[in-house]
């Protein structure tokens, strides 16, 4: 997914610059404020998304009935 984000930017870049809209450094700067802006987005929201996570895994795991430690005997 990074992989595709990065080629289309870089595509993106080169286009805008060959068609002469943007200089090369104007490309650069946006792509570095894009960068920018989506590290400090998954920054904030990464906390509470870890936590949605655990809790739909829960969700899910006592759904599909996989508590295994109510099921399975402690063993040692």
């Amino acid at each position: 997914m990074v992989v595709r984000g990065a080629a289309f930017t870089l595509a993106m870049m080169g286009s805008r610059t060959r068609l002469h809209a943007h200089w090369l450094t104007d490309t650069v700067a946006g792509a570095a404020a894009g960068a920018g802006a989506g590290l400090l987005v998954w920054w904030l929201f990464e906390p509470a998304l870890a936590r949605e996570g655990v809790r739909s895994h829960d969700r899910r795991g006592a759904a599909a009935g996989a508590d295994l430690d109510a099921v399975t005997p402690a063993t040692g």
